[in-house]
């Protein structure tokens, strides 16, 4: 199996060492340029991270694929914040402009506080079943022909037809990769490859599932 090199986008320059320690933020040119080394450095991909406070991180993901030449960001993402539907078109757009290298990592949650500082109160076993809910939301509106519609536990909708697909081909082949479900989850099982980690390329195996 190749062998991949994964970093994550600092958008501030502050770490644990510095005065102060890690402070979120978006400081525009120093990103720029931490991209800009990720890209000469040979870096296969940057996790985007995702926290109540931070930038958006979509928004990030698109900033590194605007900036960079090979770099892939590997947004990470909380379903439960942004409609599926509305998350499909948005992903697919970024993945347009990078020319196919976005990969999608779903994080379901797993601190309650954190969750509440933006309006989620779903217990953490029902967040691990709206994010196997979400992928699947996401696979439909990118593969599926004609409009679609869904009815299920935490998402309805009637009629959606997106008009722009991920530029990844076949669009089933977007990388996602995801937190597998809790040591003591009994119910939140996988229904599609979509949960098992995934840092590829279209073309690539997927990587065996990561439990936490």
């Amino acid at each position: 199996m190749p062998v991949e090199f994964i970093s994550a986008t600092h958008t501030t320059p502050t770490t644990e060492a510095t005065a102060g320690g890690r402070r979120s933020g978006f400081d525009v040119d120093y990103t720029r340029r931490f991209v800009h080394a990720l890209d000469d450095g040979g870096s296969d991909w940057t996790l985007v991270a995702y926290g109540s406070p931070s930038a958006d991180s979509a928004q990030i993901a698109q900033f590194v694929v605007s900036n960079s030449e090979r770099i892939k960001p590997m947004v990470a993402h909380r379903p439960g914040f942004v409609f599926p539907i509305l998350a499909a078109k948005a992903f697919a757009a970024i993945d347009q402009i990078g020319r196919g290298r976005l990969g999608i990592h779903i994080i379901s949650g797993g601190n309650d506080t954190e969750q509440r500082r933006e309006g989620d109160y779903l217990t953490k076993e029902q967040r691990y079943q709206r994010s196997d809910e979400f992928i699947q939301i996401l696979r439909r509106v990118w593969t599926e022909e004609g409009p679609i519609s869904h009815q299920g536990t935490h998402y309805k909708f009637e009629g959606f037809q997106a008009a722009c697909p991920p530029r990844c081909y076949p669009a089933e082949d977007t990388p996602i990769s995801a937190r597998r479900f809790a040591r003591n989850s009994s119910r939140a099982r996988p229904r599609d490859r979509s949960w098992l980690l995934s840092s590829t390329r279209c073309s690539l195996p997927i990587r065996p599932p990561c439990m936490i």
